[in-house]
């Protein structure tokens, strides 16, 4: 039985005593000394047997099918495959979900290419792993037809909702460029993701710039009052994976492992969509039908592709030029992208170049 403090202390006044009885302090001191080491490697993560590197993982995931990998990965067991307890940890946007790495309380995120941006103008500690998506019809406005609105062009003196320093955003003041306006000629109501839907059905604004599901949603519950204007031909947006710097330089091998059990979900993907498009439902809480809907609008694919690199540069330069960002000038993102992992997983899949 490992010996109390009481007992340690009078042995001690013991040996005071009597300078004797030495080898019992010993004895008493190496008990303690092994039974605390063996206390602490009991919390360790990993025991002396293990890898050198995490294996028990927190991966804040945005509620959307963009993350359709990661939970079919999960569902699957292709994180256990490889390795890796992963605890997934579901946020309403990606801009919570990359908090949640910024606090510490998760090691990787995701998030769209915008919020990524804005992170990386501020000099934030993360690092970009992977696309996992990419698509045109990834943001969308959403708007009334009974608001008189047929057309992009209708949306000038009109109320917009959304939630702002997100795709969102800048996917409106693209969309008002491209059709001859600026952000003057609409009203803007900042709003968070959860609340978009119920307003634009209410009629309390009259049209909203929403990412999936809510976009999906809004169109659902407007019906035939209902109008779509996605990005296409004007902004491609990406679905990212993120992870604090720190935590990868230090464990690029569950690096690697996340994304080789992602691969595999994506050739599971591939080969049973319809298993996917229900495991994606039971993580979301949706119905099997509104995923397959918005299924066909996804580009689910593990990539670092050289558009990437310049879809954030272009986003950089928008944020600067919008003061969304105190920065003055864009960051070299060539910092902030962790290119060997997926290249050690993918090699083909990689055209970004440092």
């Amino acid at each position: 039985m490992t010996p109390t403090a009481s007992s340690i202390t009078h042995r001690s006044e013991d040996i005071g005593r009597c300078a004797t009885r030495w080898p019992a302090l010993f004895a008493v001191t190496l008990a303690v000394t092994l039974a605390v080491t063996l206390l602490t490697g009991c919390r360790r993560k990993n025991t002396a047997n293990d890898p050198n590197y995490a294996t028990t993982l927190t991966v804040a995931v945005t509620k959307t099918p963009e993350a359709a990998a990661i939970f079919v990965a999960k569902e699957k067991g292709f994180f256990e495959k490889v390795g890796l307890d992963i605890t997934l940890d579901l946020r309403s946007s990606g801009k919570d979900s990359v908090q949640r790495v910024l606090n510490g309380t998760a090691d990787l995120a995701t998030l769209a290419d915008v919020s990524f941006v804005l992170c990386a103008l501020r000099e934030d500690p993360l690092m970009l792993i992977a696309t996992l998506h990419f698509s045109e019809s990834g943001t969308s406005v959403i708007a009334r037809r009974s608001k008189h609105i047929s057309r992009p062009e209708a949306l000038r003196g009109k109320k917009v909702a959304l939630t702002p320093k997100t795709n969102g955003d800048y996917f409106l003041d693209t969309l008002l460029i491209v059709n001859g306006m600026s952000r003057r000629d609409v009203t803007v109501v900042d709003m968070p993701p959860e609340e978009l839907v119920k307003a634009v059905v209410r009629g309390d604004v009259d049209a909203i710039v929403a990412s999936q599901p809510y976009a999906h949603y809004a169109l659902q519950q407007l019906g035939d009052n209902g109008i779509s204007f996605d990005g296409d031909g004007v902004h491609r947006a990406m679905f990212t994976l993120v992870g604090d710097d720190y935590f990868i330089t230090r464990n690029r091998p569950a690096i690697v492992l996340m994304l080789r059990a992602l691969l595999e979900s994506q050739r599971f993907m591939e080969k049973n969509p319809e298993d996917a498009q229900d495991i994606v439902a039971t993580a979301l809480g949706m119905t099997a039908g509104d995923v397959a809907a918005i299924w066909r609008t996804l580009e689910l694919d593990l990539t670092l592709h050289q558009s990437l690199l310049l879809n954030l540069e272009k986003q950089a330069r928008w944020a600067i030029r919008s003061e969304l960002s105190e920065a003055r000038e864009p960051v070299n993102f060539l910092d902030f992208i962790e290119i060997g992992a997926l290249t050690a997983v993918r090699p083909e899949a990689v055209t970004i170049t440092k």
